[in-house]
């Protein structure tokens, strides 16, 4: 058989993606164009000695943006925008309205998480991408700035991989290296790179419908509607499932671009 090309690994620490992802949950997506599995090894010594993360990594569907995607809204179907994608593996498929919204065609481009009911394909690997779903799962911050590159992986429970990164290691760089599972950790193809766990898969998402009102004193009274991480549908019709060990919001008053005031608050 034909030996194993140089693989390509992305490490996704991106928000909780019901059913996928968690609190202290980092995805990994792993291919090559010809893919016999992969492995992970971490070092917390600077890169001198590896301990094995993942063996036998399954194939996952990357691929890079060939345009960059437009800015669009979190709230309804982004009709106007699309995006061509250039595939190293996999293939892509157009899905039915129904299914998207029922979290079929989910991907990360860049840092924001979308889903697509359209994939056409325009040439060989490529596919154009059409009537999204943007800044799902709270990376809505990540809509705009999109640029020609950036890397697309498919996250679906069949193409990526999970791994539990203890509290104790978020925020600590370590250095990683991974490769063919047909080869040892020493092996020529194996590649490595230094990476931080931010742990943003176990940051409680900011609240939204901000709003502010006067009083007949002058006092702002500023109110906002809480968002939840998991089990969200409003089952007693009030507000979602808090999901966290405890309710506090951190409110910054920012005037001019400059924060002129920040306090915490139940």
């Amino acid at each position: 058989p034909p030996a194993p090309t140089p693989v390509r690994m992305e490490v996704l620490d991106t928000v909780t993606i019901p059913g996928v992802g968690g609190d202290g949950i980092v995805l990994i997506a792993a291919a090559a164009k010809i893919y016999y599995g992969a492995n992970l090894y971490w070092s917390v010594d600077n890169g001198v000695s590896f301990s094995l993360v993942k063996s036998d990594i399954r194939g996952g569907v990357i691929g890079d943006a060939l345009s960059a995607l437009g800015a669009g809204a979190s709230y309804t179907w982004d009709e106007r925008s699309s995006v061509d994608v250039r595939l190293i593996s996999g293939t892509l498929e157009s899905r039915q309205e129904i299914d998207v919204l029922n979290g079929a065609n989910l991907c990360i481009i860049g840092n924001e998480l979308v889903q697509y009911r359209s994939a056409v394909l325009i040439a060989e690997d490529t596919y154009r991408l059409s009537g999204l779903l943007r800044g799902r799962f709270g990376t809505e911050h990540y809509i705009k700035g999109h640029i020609p590159g950036e890397r697309f992986v498919r996250i679906h429970a069949d193409f990526v991989e999970q791994i539990t990164v203890p509290s104790a290691d978020w925020f600590k760089s370590y250095v990683y290296r991974y490769g063919s599972a047909s080869y040892n950790v020493l092996h020529e193809s194996y590649q490595q790179k230094a990476a931080t766990v931010q742990a943003n898969g176990s940051i409680p998402l900011s609240p939204c419908h901000v709003e502010g009102q006067r009083t007949k004193a002058g006092d702002l009274v500023i109110t906002w509607i809480r968002r939840t991480r998991g089990d969200g549908d409003m089952k007693d019709y009030t507000d979602v499932p808090l999901n966290e060990t405890t309710e506090k919001y951190e409110c910054a008053i920012v005037k001019d671009g400059a924060e002129i005031r920040t306090f915490v608050t139940s």
